[in-house]
């Protein structure tokens, strides 16, 4: 007896502003021919955000995606399209999904250093944010209102957070899981604003460009420059 597998893959096109085209495609393989026999199609469109949609990320399973607009963030089931919960932080900078374990999070921060992260757990009837607080919070702001942003970004798993501030600093933030407090270096090599920031992949490297055209990495938890 042959068996097969459903592959679900999902794919997502803005076709207006806060327009969104979800294409499913199923394709049923027999394991033991190792070849793909059927072969489906489904196209559904749907409203994502109010306005434009300016962001779009999905998990790495690919059962959930969020869209962002201007001023708020729909996460939605992969599954069946339905919004999950509706977030009003403010301008996102970026967005993102990351996995630890059997626990989907979805980590977020605003052009203004609110850097926020929730945790979502699959339930028997779909998906759903964990009550309360959200899972991780802080202020990557500078609390003198002295300086204002210029960037920002956080790693993949959320455990460092960078800001750029116009007097040419960086500050890089270690995220202390236990005490949910977190470690500050500040980096001051630059000579002009930071424009943009990047973490390396496994978050231990952080790569600045400034508008003078300097760039460098530098160890994420240290602050020590990498020589290239």
């Amino acid at each position: 007896m042959r068996k097969s597998i459903l592959v679900l893959v999902s794919s997502f096109l803005i076709l207006k502003p806060n327009i969104l085209s979800a294409q499913e495609s199923e394709a049923v393989v027999e394991t033991e021919a190792e070849s793909a026999v059927e072969e489906q199609a489904r196209i559904t469109e749907f409203e994502a955000c109010s306005t434009s949609v300016l962001q779009l990320v999905q998990n790495a399973s690919g059962t959930l995606f969020a869209a962002a607009d201007e001023n708020s963030l729909a996460v939605y089931d992969a599954k069946d399209f339905n919004l999950i919960k509706h977030f009003y932080d403010g301008k996102l900078a970026r967005i993102s999904f990351y996995t630890e374990g059997e626990s989907e999070f979805l980590a977020a921060i605003t052009t203004s250093g609110q850097f926020i992260v929730r945790k979502l757990m699959q339930t028997y009837d779909g998906w759903a944010f964990e009550e309360g607080e959200p899972y991780y919070s802080a202020d990557c702001s500078d609390v003198s209102g002295r300086k204002s942003l210029t960037a920002v970004s956080f790693s993949s798993n959320s455990d460092y957070v960078a800001a750029a501030f116009d007097d040419n600093s960086v500050q890089v933030h270690f995220r202390l899981r236990i005490t949910a407090g977190s470690i500050s270096r500040t980096i001051t090599a630059h000579k002009a604003p930071v424009y943009a920031l990047e973490f390396s992949k496994n978050g231990e490297y952080l790569a600045t460009v400034s508008t003078d055209g300097e760039s460098y990495i530098w160890n994420s938890y240290t602050g020590a420059k990498i020589a290239i």
